[in-house]
């Protein structure tokens, strides 16, 4: 028996070797693999060698038909039509496993999604993970563990809304908290001005929120300021608060009721001229973090077929 390998770790080889056949021979061709089974993707065909081109033939070798025989005199070989690096397996071994899924962004990663299990009853498996985006994310991040809820990471920084896990392992475990919500601001003492404002004399409170596509901060700390005559102004300062893309700034007349608000972009200074504003109070929860994913039910790719460590044809007269 010969035998020609056609792909193999590292090797591209489309075509097997040129296999004659005699006149009144017959010469028997199929696939071979050098361990485990043939890949459920891999698909070759027999050509004819004739001068200037092959001749393809309606024959295929597949793992449903892995091998043919050949009577009429000639020279052929066998092409691969499909296959490549997709005749890889993966690693997972046997077992019940259980997924989680977070989101990530700047601030930090939420909370992970709700749990998915698969059982594989083979080794060497491939196992889709997918999930819905999430507004805001950057990335993903994909948990796995044989127990539910004790689930360690096996990838980071997944870009797309799938993850196919072959095994690899990184560290870490799921949060615990949230931590992808912006930081409330940190409010500076405030400054007045006495020409150009609205506001009458009295002592002002005020308060700033941080804002993003997602939601709102909770409130900073308090700062008042007391104004005299009848045409003031307040400045409010605060720190820029990362990821922010825009604040809201709270005045009342009584420490923690500040009940109306002006918004403002991505800034760090406000001057109060003693406009109506708009009537709101600061939130009780910070909105501005990443929802957790809502992950689909697992797929498993080619279970029980071990990795081949060659895949070739073999012929038999």
């Amino acid at each position: 028996m010969a035998q020609t390998t056609i792909l193999a770790a590292g090797n591209a080889a489309a075509s097997s070797a040129s296999v004659a056949v005699a006149a009144g021979a017959k010469v028997t061709v199929g696939l071979f693999v050098a361990a485990g089974g043939i890949p459920s993707n891999a698909q070759f065909q027999v050509v004819e060698t004739t001068p200037g081109a092959d001749l393809p033939l309606p024959l295929v070798l597949s793992p449903s038909s892995p091998r043919i025989v050949l009577d009429s005199p000639g020279t052929y070989k066998v092409n691969r039509i499909t296959g490549g690096s997709a005749l890889a397996r993966g690693a997972v071994p046997d077992g019940h496993w259980f997924y989680r899924v977070t989101a990530v962004n700047a601030q930090g990663e939420s909370l992970p999604s709700n749990e998915q299990a698969v059982a594989l009853p083979e080794s060497n498996n491939t196992v889709t993970v997918s999930w819905a985006a999430v507004t805001g994310a950057v990335t993903y991040n994909v948990y796995r563990g044989t127990a539910a809820g004790g689930e360690s990471m096996v990838a980071t920084g997944v870009a797309g809304t799938s993850y196919v896990d072959t095994n690899a392992m990184v560290a870490g475990t799921p949060p615990a908290a949230n931590t992808s919500a912006l930081p409330a601001p940190v409010q500076a003492a405030s400054s007045t001005a006495t020409a150009g404002g609205a506001l009458a004399a009295g002592t002002y409170y005020y308060v700033v929120t941080a804002t993003n596509a997602l939601g709102e901060t909770l409130k900073s700390n308090e700062q008042s300021q007391v104004t005299t005559g009848s045409a003031s102004t307040v400045t409010v300062n605060w720190a820029l608060v990362p990821g922010a893309t825009g604040y809201k700034i709270y005045r009342g007349t009584v420490a923690g009721a500040e009940g109306t608000f002006f918004t403002v972009g991505a800034v760090a200074t406000f001057t109060d001229t003693g406009a109506a504003g708009t009537a709101g109070t600061p939130p009780v929860a910070n909105t501005t973090g990443l929802v957790t994913p809502v992950q689909a039910a697992l797929v498993t790719a080619t279970p029980g077929v071990v990795t081949p460590a060659s895949v070739g044809v073999f012929t038999e007269s």
